[in-house]
């Protein structure tokens, strides 16, 4: 199936949630089709300006959140499932200091994750990505926890830092750089 890229598209102001039906547009001036980024091909672009705010575990392919975009985590779960996309996340923008944004990578090959000079940080990151590789295109923090149930999250390929803020747990392998 191919990707689907939906960006944030609030109807109202420029704040909107996750699974708001049809806040979504297939074109970035809100032209294309409205709908929602809810299948794992997905990708989800949180645009300038908007605000984006998870009020239940959700789950999409990707996201970008671009310069000025912010997203709120609200304590839930952003499930990234299977995307073409290489970057599985990638924040330019914002991910709200408060908000516990907590993000679950489960399928795909070799996915990035990537912090382009965002602010705020991961609260725990989940990598259940069993036969598959997560690798850092830049330093992460993550506020809280990481596991690693399934998969490989490898830090060395381009010998980014990773700073956790908790423990490490799970069953899955850990490559560290020096």
């Amino acid at each position: 199936m191919a990707t689907t890229i939906w960006y944030s598209n609030p109807t109202s102001g420029n704040a909107m949630n996750f699974s708001d039906s049809n806040q979504w547009n297939t074109a970035p001036d809100g032209s294309g089709t409205a709908g929602n980024p809810d299948t794992s091909d997905d990708h989800a672009i949180i645009q300038n300006g908007d605000t984006v705010t998870l009020t239940g575990n959700e789950e999409t392919g990707s996201l970008f959140i671009d310069d000025t975009g912010t997203i709120i985590g609200g304590e839930n779960t952003l499930t990234l499932n299977g995307s073409t996309d290489d970057n599985v996340f990638r924040w330019d923008g914002t991910i709200s200091a408060a908000s516990n944004l907590n993000i679950s990578i489960e399928g795909g090959a070799n996915k990035h994750i990537k912090d382009n000079g965002g602010t705020g940080n991961i609260n725990n990151l989940t990598i259940n990505n069993a036969g598959n590789i997560v690798e850092l295109d830049a330093a992460l923090t993550l506020d809280n926890t990481l596991t690693i149930n399934a998969g490989t999250l490898d830090t060395t390929s381009s010998d980014y830092g990773l700073i956790v803020g908790g423990h490490i747990f799970g069953n899955g392998t850990f490559i560290a750089n020096d």
